[in-house]
């Protein structure tokens, strides 16, 4: 888990979870590595590096 500053969640990685069919992400972020094959649901906020505050 990563708490940034100016930003009122911690960043969780999913995969550090056990189950994580229980997470329901609320963003997308450093976007630009993204591969082809990943999915990202449409209405999603999406940044390509962390949000600025």
């Amino acid at each position: 888990m990563t708490k940034v500053p100016g930003l009122p969640a911690a960043i969780l990685e999913v995969g550090t979870l056990d189950d994580p069919t229980k997470f329901y992400p609320q963003m997308a972020i450093y976007t630009c590595d993204k591969q082809e094959f990943h999915a990202i649901p449409s209405r999603m906020a999406t940044f390509e590096k962390l949000p600025a505050r």
